[in-house]
């Protein structure tokens, strides 16, 4: 179930992010690079499922030419 969350949270959030320009996204984080990070739990809170999808993964995101494959191999996704 935290993969398809993720999967979920991350299409919506990089929907948004992929439009800041250079300077928004400076001055938002400090630094031109943009990355989300994002872990989901279990119901019970054992169980991480943590992503860190960088600005160029988001972009392709938005534009649908990273799928979701693309996406878990380029976030490094997974259980921890």
């Amino acid at each position: 179930m935290q993969p398809d969350v993720s999967w979920k949270v991350i299409t919506k959030l990089a929907g948004v992010s992929a439009g800041f320009s250079t300077t928004g996204r400076t001055r938002l984080t400090g630094s031109e690079e943009f990355v989300i990070e994002l872990t989901t739990y279990a119901n019970g809170g054992g169980y991480r499922y943590i992503s860190s999808t960088d600005f160029r993964t988001q972009v392709g995101l938005t534009a649908r030419t990273v799928g979701y494959e693309e996406w878990v191999d380029a976030a490094n996704a997974g259980f921890r």
